[in-house]
């Protein structure tokens, strides 16, 4: 787990029940059972996504997503948290390790909602497998 807690960004790469891949880079973080989660400013479908289709990959990359191969591919099981003390936990744990990052993230996300609907924040917490 460690090698995932100390990577600045993961490859998440989540597999729907027809075969197709879909994957994003994101800022991970370790929680305190040793699970890892990352925020989404806009959680708008991960919940449906994951439920149907909890198992994804991860790996550490580079943050324009370059996997590093000398990393391990690992196996998870993904999980949508909207609120509650994980949800506190994650978020709290995300703003403390990228700072200025996440808020920019943030302050994007809302300046979207002015223009359009709000969207719901959520949290992914993955907990790994193999």
């Amino acid at each position: 787990m460690g090698i995932l807690a100390d990577a600045d960004h993961v490859l998440v790469t989540a597999y729907d029940t027809e075969g197709g891949e879909t994957s994003s880079v994101e800022r991970v973080v370790e929680l305190a059972d040793h699970r890892v989660a990352y925020w989404l400013p806009d959680g708008t479908g991960a919940a449906e996504r994951f439920a149907a289709a909890p198992v994804v990959s991860v790996r550490a990359c580079s943050r324009t997503g370059r996997a590093k191969v000398t990393d391990p591919l690992l196996e998870g099981r993904a999980s949508v948290v909207a609120d509650g003390p994980l949800f506190d936990e994650a978020k709290a744990a995300i703003k403390e390790k990228y700072g200025l990052g996440a808020g920019l993230s943030a302050v994007m996300d809302r300046a979207r909602e002015l223009v359009g609907e709000e969207t719901p924040e959520a949290v992914v917490v993955i907990d790994i497998v193999a």
